[in-house]
Order: C-alpha cells, then sequence, then structure tokens
C-alpha cells in the first residue's frame, strides 16, 4: 500500500504530509479532501480496513 511505503521511507507518521500521499498515489489534492478532510481520517479508515480484514 502507498501509505506504508511512504511510512517507511518517512519513519514517523507526522513527516507524512498529504501532498506526500497525493504525489505517491499520482491524485490531486482536491480529490483527497472531497474523501478525506485530513490525513487521519485516511489513518483511521486504513487502520479499520485492516482490522476487517482480519475478522
Amino acid at each position: 500500500m502507498l501509505f506504508f511505503s511512504l511510512l517507511n521511507e518517512k519513519k514517523d507518521i507526522k513527516k507524512v504530509s498529504i501532498v506526500d500521499i497525493t504525489e505517491q498515489a499520482n491524485y490531486n489534492r482536491a480529490p483527497f479532501y472531497v474523501h478525506y478532510p485530513d490525513k487521519q481520517s485516511l489513518i483511521d479508515e486504513i487502520i479499520d480496513e485492516t482490522l476487517d480484514g482480519f475478522s
């Protein structure tokens, strides 16, 4: 997953920016904000989807 590769590269979740995320995904920032109000919302969804995969 793109987010995890960025996290591995930056080594700190606080250093991963929305610009980093959108550039890695080849998206503009506007579509990101249509789906997520902030980076934490994306992180929450990733966690939820990962945990759902375990059940």
